[in-house]
């Protein structure tokens, strides 16, 4: 598939690059998706899972957020966002 086309299809991006363990790939191009799409909560939903998933629980949080101001009808955003808020973080 066509890079262009991906930027497009941002869940695309997330469901098969980040399953994978591609994740760097995954939020480098989500994150020129969110530049390109700047009010889309659906670009900062995909973007916030695969830094969930990467384990950068702050940079999740902050992309729910996010996501949560441009999609407000999202009914599972809060959750998500108490239930990452809770998680410590990760010893290095």
């Amino acid at each position: 598939m066509h890079v262009a086309s991906l930027l497009h299809q941002p869940w695309l991006i997330t469901q098969s690059t980040v399953e994978r363990n591609e994740r760097t790939d995954a939020i480098e191009i989500l994150k020129v998706n969110a530049q390109m799409h700047p009010e889309s909560g659906g670009v900062y939903f995909s973007l916030a899972l695969a830094y969930e998933k990467a384990g950068q629980i702050p940079l999740a949080i902050e992309n729910y957020k996010t996501c949560l101001k441009y999609w407000p009808t999202n009914p599972d955003l809060g959750d998500r966002i108490k239930m990452l808020s809770a998680t410590k973080p990760a010893a290095n």
